[in-house]
Formats: C-alpha cells, structure tokens, sequence
C-alpha cells in the first residue's frame, strides 16, 4: 500500500500530529498556519487535500479556525529534487492564497462586516482597471453570484462588457428564456448561446461525479468562452465565484466548475483570457444584500442557490438529455411546492438505478427522485428542513403523478456534514 504523508504546520496543536518524514521536505510558516501544495513537480507527486471546518469537529476548540490545504505525497521521494514550480495555497478565514509573486490575499468580508456602498465602488474600479479600455465578457447564468457580478460589471464599463447566458441544455424549465427577459427590463442585453450539444458531448459516458465537473469546467471555458473570446477580441472574462466555492474546492470536498486559479490553472495561458472575480471575498448572504442595492428584483437576488453545473449536479449517474428531462419536471414540482418554505435551499435528485413500482395493478420499473429541503446561512453547514408530512405527500404524489418514469419519492433527512446540499 502506497504510503502517504500530511504536511501540517508544527504550530498547530492536534491530538493526532502528522508530518512528513525525511526525506520529503514540508514547507510551513511559524507566524502562519500554513501547509504545502507542489503543484508541478516531477509527475505525479503531490494532489491536493485539505481540512474544512464542517468536517472536523475539533475546529471548535481552534480560535479562528483556519482551512488547511495539505499534500498527500504518493511519491515521496519526488520532492527531495529541486522543485521546479511550486505553488503555495493559503486558505483560511483571514487571507487567502500565497504563490512565487508573494501573497494574493482572499480575506473574506462577512455579512456584518460588509459596507455595501463602499464594496460596490471598489469593485466597479477594479472591474474597470484590470479589463481596460477592450471588450470583456460575463457569464451569467441566472443565480444570484453572476446575476451581481454582471450589475457590477455593467456599472464598471457599460458596452464594453458583453453578457452571455450559456444554455448548457442543463438548466431549469424556461430559464434561459426567463432570465434574458429579466436583465432585459434592467438594461441589459444578454445574448443567449446555445451549447446543448457541447456540454452533452463531453458528458457523454461519465458517471464519476468528478469526472463530471471537469467535463463541464472544460466545456465552459475551453471550448464556450474562449470561442467567445475569440470571436469578440475579449481579453477578461468576469464571473461569480465566491468564498464557499473556494472553501469547497481547496478543501477537497467537491471541486467547484469555475475554480480555476486557485487551483494552479492559469486561464491566461491556458484559454487565452483572465478571470475577474469581484465576489471571492463574500458568501451568499453578503452577496445577497450586494443584489438588492444593485437594484436585482427580489425573485433574482433571494432565489435559492442553483450549482453552476446546473442539473447535472443533480443527476447521479450518467447525464443524459432523458435524465434531464426526469429531474428538471420533477425540480419544477419541488420548487413550486417549497417556495413558501422560507428555506435556504430545495432541490430534486434523480438517482441512478431504478426501482420496482407498481402502476394500475402492473409492474412499473422506473426512476427515483430524492428531495431535499435545508436549513442554512451560508451552505458550510446544514440541517434538513422539517417539512409537514402533508407537504412531503403531496410532493410524493404529484411527482409520481406529473413525471413519467418516476415511481419513487425519499426525503433527505441526513445533516451537513456528513451529507452535502447538492449530491453531485
């Protein structure tokens, strides 16, 4: 069994200390905590892991707790040779990522902390300042982070940002359609691209929920935007990616579609444009009050988060345009139904495998849809919502009843941790 060994910081004081020994090399600060990611070195040495404090519940005792990015050396010998490129990933509640440059601080700004008026001017002069006198582009996909980055944006350069809403073939009933007619009251144009067949392609025969994500991280920047950008003469990409998608992803608890630099992957080099990202520093309910004094209507500024990979993040198992189909009538039905909930979240999962039902006295071999409903304030941790059992009867029987395929309906009643919102 290949051995592997966790880089962590000597400060820290835990009950079960584990590092590195000769002759791999751990760098760590002794003003900071702080752990190692070699990101290229001789192949294929180090792969990123980390802590994340919805995991552990040590981190109770840890005044300020910080997120730790380690190193699981599969090959420890690698890292006694010179390394060539490293680069150091810092992430935790105070400051951010450290790389060859020196320090990129990513200090989030709380909900309480938060001066909006102020942010808003900032952020506009950054937006300008990096994207220049060009074209950018923005992503918008109708939540609520890339519905207040495209405000901002469009604050910060007027015409010279174009906004495209990318229909993957994975959204819900009628939203591309809905959201072009929203941000078309607003003053926005939004040109809708269809990439249906992009996205399906590259999800063709994927069942890994990884593997998903990186096929949808590859459709959206390397083959739709940088065709944009290529097309437009576009230099900056402006998109929504926020504090917890970071969190997530550095963690190693489940990789985040648009987390790209703070992974080691240079957009610039790579697809041929940089990335903006004016709400890194927020998590959802900041970026909520940025929507209502950015003057978003309440239905797109309080809407329940929707996963950047669409329903694909609700399909477990292969994604297929059937699949799709199943599980976006069967979201309609659960957003319809809970949207008086007051709930943070509430969602619909098809699972991969099918169950035996029974249907006008015969045998009805179809699909299952899982629901959940949470409880939360910024998606790190999170509690089931207690639904009336009438509620949960009366999801059971219109699902069955409106969504050909489905004959079984759970309820998730299991926190996070160990469970996460979404399932994929």
């Amino acid at each position: 069994m290949t051995k592997r060994y966790l880089a962590l910081p000597a400060k820290v004081t835990r009950s079960r200390n584990s590092f590195p020994p000769s002759p791999t090399r751990a760098m760590a600060s002794s003003r900071v905590p702080m752990a190692l990611l070699a990101a290229r070195v001789a192949p294929p040495a180090v792969e990123p892991v980390g802590f994340h404090k919805s995991v552990n519940s040590s981190t109770r005792a840890i005044n300020r707790y910080r997120l730790f990015l380690g190193a699981f050396f599969s090959q420890p010998e690698h890292i006694t040779h010179k390394i060539m490129h490293v680069s150091l990933f810092l992430l935790y509640l105070n400051t951010g990522t450290v790389d060859q440059g020196g320090v990129m601080e990513i200090r989030e700004i709380t909900v309480e902390q938060l001066e909006i008026e102020k942010f808003i001017a900032e952020k506009a002069q950054e937006i300008a300042s990096t994207a220049g006198d060009g074209v950018s582009i923005n992503a918008l996909s109708g939540g609520v982070d890339s519905a207040v980055v495209t405000m901002l944006g469009h604050r910060a350069l007027g015409d010279r940002v174009k906004t495209y809403f990318v229909d993957s073939g994975l959204m819900r009933e009628k939203e591309p359609e809905n959201i072009v007619s929203v941000f078309k009251d607003l003053g926005v144009s939004v040109e809708l691209i269809n990439a249906h067949e992009t996205f399906f392609d590259a999800l063709k025969g994927q069942t890994d929920p990884e593997d998903k994500r990186r096929a949808i991280t590859r459709s959206f920047y390397r083959d739709v935007f940088a065709q944009l950008v290529r097309e437009t003469g576009a230099k900056c990409l402006l998109q929504g990616t926020n504090y917890t998608d970071i969190e997530e992803t550095v963690a190693g608890i489940k990789r985040q579609h648009n987390i790209l630099e703070q992974l080691g992957v240079n957009p610039e080099e790579m697809y041929g444009y940089r990335v903006i990202e004016p709400l890194i520093q927020l998590r959802k309910s900041a970026i909520r009050k940025l929507g209502e004094a950015l003057g978003l209507p309440e239905e797109i500024y309080n809407r329940p988060p929707f996963p950047g990979p669409a329903l694909a993040a609700r399909v477990i198992g292969e994604v297929t345009p059937e699949r799709v189909r199943l599980v976006r009538n069967a979201t309609t039905i659960v957003e319809e139904e809970l949207s008086q909930s007051g709930a943070f979240q509430y969602l619909a999962i098809l699972h991969e495998d099918k169950v035996t039902g029974i249907r006008d006295g015969r045998r009805d071999y179809g699909f299952q849809i899982e629901v959940r409903c949470w409880e939360s304030r910024d998606a790190i941790i999170g509690s089931p919502t207690r639904l009336p059992y009438e509620v949960l009867d009366r999801l059971a029987e219109r699902i069955t009843t409106e969504v050909s395929g489905i004959v079984s309906v759970t309820y998730n009643i299991t926190k996070k941790p160990p469970s996460t919102i979404e399932a994929v």
